[in-house]
């Protein structure tokens, strides 16, 4: 009996520890890709802000 759950606990940690790394490997992907996105949408949204003071300024003048 003793053995069986010795058995079961060291399978329970080794998935943990499986999940836990997959879990990292993914995080990192993910805060990568979320990462690039965010950068990308700000150099658009900069140059749209860009343009539109532009145009403000030439329409005010």
């Amino acid at each position: 009996m003793k053995n069986t759950a010795m058995r079961a606990l060291n399978f329970a940690v080794k998935i943990k520890n499986n999940i836990r790394q997959l879990y990292a490997q993914n995080h990192r992907l993910l805060s990568y890709t979320a990462v690039t996105i965010i950068s990308k949408e700000v150099e658009y949204s900069a140059i749209v802000v860009f343009v539109l003071t532009f145009l403000y300024f030439r329409w005010l003048t």
